[in-house]
């Protein structure tokens, strides 16, 4: 393959991988924060301890 030629279709597919990757990435660690997890914790309690009282 002559990259010469093929440099437009080449840089296209090498865009679009890379923006599924990241995007794959940014979809496996979107439940690993600990706070974010911690913090939905405690305002569940705050919500739940209004209502009991």
């Amino acid at each position: 393959m002559n990259l010469k030629k093929h440099w437009f279709s080449i840089t296209v597919v090498s865009i679009i991988l890379i923006i599924f990757l990241l995007i794959s990435f940014v979809k496996t660690n979107e439940d690993t924060d600990k706070y974010e997890d911690y913090e939905l914790k405690v305002e569940n309690q705050h919500y739940l301890s209004k209502g009991v009282s």
